[in-house]
């Protein structure tokens, strides 16, 4: 019985090293699937060749872009407000079209966005649209979308390819 004690322990040793368990070399790590280290190593190291090549292409644009897609809602407005010798919408009669106008907005290159004060038809948002791109295509080219949001939130694009414009805004 003597012998089987003392064998024991080898025994022990082998199975250890066997599997790696029992491994004390920090050298050679023996981790259950050689594919795992390999997978984890490689997406970092590519990861990080990927972000140093796209950080200045991404600061780039996001530089330029806000310049180049500002349509001018600004000017939309002033061009809106002159023609009809107001101040602000408010101070239009009650039934301008542009009365229940409370703000304009740049979205992107070409489109505005027009909020409403009340809820509207599709037909009455519509109108509106076409009331704001006639009364400001002669000071503002290149409006193509007017977004219509009416008091429930929701938005409508009015495309000015459908809408019936003045001859001086085609």
């Amino acid at each position: 019985m003597k012998s089987s004690r003392a064998l024991a322990p080898i025994a022990l040793m082998a199975a250890l090293a066997l599997t790696g368990c029992g491994s004390t070399t920090p050298e050679e790590p023996s981790p259950p699937s050689g594919a795992i280290t390999i997978e984890t190593e490689s997406p970092r190291i590519s990861t990080e060749s990927a972000e140093a090549t796209e950080s200045p292409e991404a600061s780039e644009t996001s530089e330029t872009t806000p310049t180049e897609t500002a349509l001018g809602a600004q000017e939309v407005e002033a061009a809106i407000l002159e023609g009809n010798g107001v101040d602000s919408f408010q101070s239009l009669e009650a039934t301008s079209p542009g009365y229940l106008i409370s703000e304009i907005e740049d979205v992107s290159a070409g489109a505005i966005r027009v909020h409403l004060q009340d809820m509207l038809t599709e037909t009455e948002q519509a109108d509106i649209a076409t009331w704001v791109v006639n009364m400001s295509c002669t000071e503002v080219s290149g409006l193509d979308t007017v977004v219509t949001r009416d008091a429930s939130g929701i938005d409508q694009n009015n495309y000015t390819r459908s809408l019936e414009v003045l001859p001086a805004c085609q």
